[in-house]
């Protein structure tokens, strides 16, 4: 009898790690990436412009997240934690986070009291109405947008609930070298089991019938198979603005695109900024802010580009900024050179700068602003109300033959994480392996 060809749409952790499962159980696997590179989302600039390895895609670890580290203890990749306090800057000054503190005890037990799923913004001015809590509310929005990267009118108060009373990700890690580490060893892995990866191949059909799949790239170049697992993110299936999926599945699999179009997905823009000196950590931006960065991780403000953080070591001098959610899909057709100038006007205020003096100091720059990304229209997934039905509706494979995965197809709690990715690639390979296979899969 041959070998189950099993042909999987896309390289990035998902992906890659359901190759690595199928092709240890002794499944023929194929992976197809319409990029150049394996990781997807998760982007390493490694070989230059800057001094070290920089994180355009994923960065952080969080949490102790346990197929996360089960892996990099794998690969003997130590994960580094990430010390140092996260801070609030408000007009350049130090915030004062008493108001949000007496709200806090209110907020989780109205949380708490929650019997019904709804969108965040109708939970804020149901439960925190009035003046009186007008800045509590854009706090907590800009959470939800910020850090979510999502819309907070379509957005899960659930899906919210979970994080702020779950103390899963209060710790935070980095990957030594950057998390193309990770996908380096998983990419070894699925070679080393016989998986072939076919880089710079964009599926743009997929014809199916129950127990076959053909698989056509734009190249030309055509594959056939027993099953497929398509782990493409979800701006890429349902374009976000209801555009049409780069793909064509036939016969069609109406079900699962009208629900995909339920779930959340939102966008990222990540500034890189490498200076000629760590200016932020002398004496005069301490004494001119209050801020002292030789304590602080992660800068928090109410800029236009309002996270920052350093990489919290003495020989670096990048800065990175952080920009998400509506804010960041407004700026999706914008070029680099004008979210450069926001991001350093954005620095200069928080620090009480200049934005010459940080021009002239800046050595080297990169803007990665997803939602134009063609290949990802986004950055991660987000919680919608109800969210969790459509997944399990997801989850479940088309006529036994078409199975998707990714990290917005994931119900635990952290959710929009490489982890999600990872275990949502597990899943899928579970559903094809038999329970014999399943073991041998080494899982």
């Amino acid at each position: 009898m041959d070998q189950e060809h099993i042909i999987i749409i896309g390289a990035g952790a998902s992906g890659l790690i359901a190759g690595r499962m199928l092709s240890r159980a002794g499944k023929k696997v194929t992976i197809l990436e319409a990029r150049s590179r394996p990781g997807g989302r998760i982007y390493t600039l490694v070989y230059g412009p800057f001094s070290n390895p920089v994180e355009a895609g994923a960065e952080f670890i969080h949490g102790r997240l346990p197929i996360t580290f089960e892996l990099l203890q794998e690969a003997k990749i130590k994960p580094e934690k990430v010390k140092g306090n996260m801070i609030s800057v408000v007009n350049g000054r130090l915030k004062d986070n008493h108001a949000f503190s007496e709200n806090d005890a209110l907020f989780k037990r109205e949380l708490k009291s929650l019997v019904e799923d709804i969108p965040v913004d109708l939970f804020l001015d149901t439960h925190f109405p009035g003046e009186k809590h007008a800045a509590f509310r854009k706090e907590i929005r800009g959470f939800v947008e910020g850090y979510d990267a999502a819309d907070a009118s379509r957005a899960s108060t659930f899906a919210l609930r979970d994080e702020w009373l779950t103390d899963d990700d209060k710790e935070q890690f980095r990957i030594p070298g950057g998390y193309n580490r990770l996908v380096s060893f998983l990419v070894k892995e699925c070679e080393k089991n016989g998986a072939k990866i076919h880089y710079s191949s964009t599926v743009r059909n997929i014809d199916w019938v129950n127990g076959h799949v053909t698989v056509t790239t734009e190249q030309g170049t055509v594959y056939e198979g027993m099953k497929s697992v398509v782990t493409l993110p979800l701006g890429v299936l349902v374009p976000p603005g209801g555009g049409a999926s780069s793909i064509t599945f036939t016969p069609a699999v109406s079900d699962h695109m009208e629900t995909f179009r339920k779930l959340g997905y939102g966008t990222v823009i990540k500034t890189a900024l490498e200076f000629e000196s760590r200016f932020w950590a002398g004496k005069e931006i301490e004494e001119r802010t209050g801020i002292r960065m030789e304590n602080t991780a992660f800068i928090f403000s109410d800029e236009s580009v309002p996270a920052w953080w350093d990489q919290r070591s003495p020989d670096s001098t990048l800065l990175t900024g952080w920009m998400a959610g509506p804010r960041a899909m407004e700026r999706k057709y914008a070029d680099d050179e004008t979210i450069l100038a926001e991001a350093i006007s954005s620095l200069a205020n928080i620090f009480r700068e200049e934005p010459r003096y940080l021009t002239n100091r800046l050595k080297m720059w990169k803007v990665v602003n997803w939602g134009s990304d063609p290949l990802s229209m986004g950055a991660y997934s987000y919680s919608t109300v109800n969210s969790l039905k459509s997944i399990h509706f997801l989850q479940k494979p088309a006529g036994n033959t078409i199975f998707f995965a990714g990290e917005a197809l994931y119900t635990g709690t952290a959710r929009a994480t490489v982890e999600a990715a990872l275990e949502s690639g597990i899943h899928a390979a579970g559903s094809i392996l038999t329970p014999a296979e399943f073991v041998n899969s080494g899982r």
